[in-house]
């Protein structure tokens, strides 16, 4: 995720990406952020807990080396001007750690997937704020993939730190709500549809969980959006954003805020988020460059408008809007 946007926002990286193939770009101010994950309900559940912290110096705290199978409440806080991503992942027998390194970051930073990967789920921390989300890990050897980008130079550093996930040590499960999370909202990737938001979401804290039921490797980026938008006009947008073209009475990328991120995720993989949102209109996209074709997959349908509705009354200060110590 390269460019000046990147420090905004984890999408960048692919608008970098096409709109230099194209060869011009359309000028336009980029999108805002209002990052709005919450820890409400998610810190009840008694669930083990991996506590990441990325400082601006490369330095990983809280990071463990063996844990025992199971759902962990992570949390990735940014800690002063930097901006860190972390994806749990498996890689291919034979790979290398080099190898291995430049392709997640490929990953990260260009939405493009890798095969034979496992892509257990994560998410993205802008500075000074934490995002916190539920990862389910089976026994293997993992990687917890975790990149940092600071302000000053834009250069994204990606480090993979290993994880041993062994029945036979490590932290134990803690509680037996580990195995029941309630999921407000339903969310299934599907290769090129989303699945599970036909009917308005509540406003407030809700637990996000988010299944991958197809074939390849999807991510997902939750927007808000200035007013209802169906998926042709968020299309003719990000057309015209590549060709230089602008689409007439097409949206405008800087009225879209970003409000949440749901890291690269393999098929079968399942990640919980929690994200606080307030009424108004909202979307989901997947960026994710699909092997098959070379489209992203907004391009192929991924793309799926929803509405928020409610009070949206926050009975406690918002935990993301904590700078982080």
């Amino acid at each position: 995720m390269r460019g000046l946007l990147r420090l905004v926002w984890v999408m960048t990286a692919l608008l970098g990406v096409t709109l230099g193939s194209a060869g011009s770009a359309v000028a336009q101010d980029g999108p805002g952020n209002d990052w709005s994950f919450s820890n409400e309900i998610l810190a009840t559940l008694g669930l083990p807990e991996i506590n990441l912290r990325q400082t601006p110096e490369g330095v990983v705290e809280g990071a463990p080396t063996e844990v025992a199978p199971g759902r962990y409440l992570v949390s990735l806080t940014s800690v002063g001007e930097v901006s860190s991503y972390v994806d749990f992942v498996q890689i291919p027998a034979g790979v290398s750690e080099d190898e291995a390194t430049a392709q997640v970051l490929d990953t990260a930073s260009n939405d493009v997937p890798y095969e034979g990967y496992v892509y257990g789920g994560g998410s993205f921390a802008l500075e000074n704020l934490t995002a916190w989300f539920v990862v389910d890990l089976a026994p293997g050897d993992w990687r917890i993939a975790i990149s940092h980008e600071t302000a000053e130079d834009g250069e994204e550093i990606m480090q993979l730190l290993p994880l041993t996930v062994t029945t036979t040590g490590g932290t134990p499960v803690a509680s037996p709500v580990a195995d029941e999370i309630p999921a407000g909202v339903t969310l299934e990737l599907q290769d090129v549809a989303f699945g599970g938001l036909e009917q308005p979401v509540p406003a407030g804290p809700q637990i996000w969980e988010i299944t991958n039921v197809g074939e390849q490797p999807r991510q997902v980026v939750f927007w808000r959006t200035p007013g209802p938008l169906t998926v042709e006009q968020f299309q003719q947008m990000m057309a015209g954003l590549m060709t230089g073209t602008p689409v007439p009475d097409a949206p405008t990328f800087d009225q879209f805020t970003g409000v949440g991120y749901a890291a690269i995720l393999s098929p079968g993989q399942m990640v919980w988020l929690e994200l606080d949102l307030t009424p108004g209109d909202y979307m989901v996209v997947s960026y994710v460059f699909d092997p098959e074709t070379g489209e992203p997959a907004f391009a192929l349908g991924m793309v799926q408008p929803f509405t928020v509705e409610g009070d949206g009354a926050t009975p406690v200060a918002s935990p993301e809007a904590t700078p982080a110590a």
